[in-house]
């Protein structure tokens, strides 16, 4: 469905990360990252796209230098939107994967403060 829409409207950097995510989900780093990067290039801005290329990215962690290249994307992703929970989220995660613990923790207790009902940050 993602791909249809990329086809209809490839200007809409939407459809670009919709693909990106579903990619992701079926474990297909190389097209979740290139789905990423179409949608930045459409719209730099866009914190969700930093973020998810940090996942995608963290995912790879074993290549070299990867686990730092996701810290850059997740901190971007905070940088352009500091409140936003999926781009802390992110951030913690690479935290964590770095050995940062407390910080990791921070920037849970962050999102968990936005809304104490989200389970998905315990």
């Amino acid at each position: 469905a993602w791909a249809d829409a990329a086809a209809i409207d490839p200007s809409d950097e939407r459809n670009h990360l919709g693909m990106a995510r579903a990619s992701a989900s079926m474990n297909d780093l190389a097209a979740a990252r290139a789905g990423a990067r179409r949608a930045l290039a459409l719209a730099p801005g866009h914190a969700g796209g930093h973020a998810l290329l940090a996942e995608v990215t963290l995912a790879d962690r074993a290549r070299p230098g990867a686990l730092d290249e996701a810290a850059l994307f997740a901190e971007l992703a905070v940088d352009l939107a500091p409140g936003d929970a999926t781009a802390l989220l992110a951030l913690a995660t690479v935290e964590e994967h770095r050995g940062q613990r407390a910080r990791a923790t921070t920037l849970l207790e962050q999102v968990e403060a936005k809304d104490p009902r989200d389970w998905s940050v315990r």
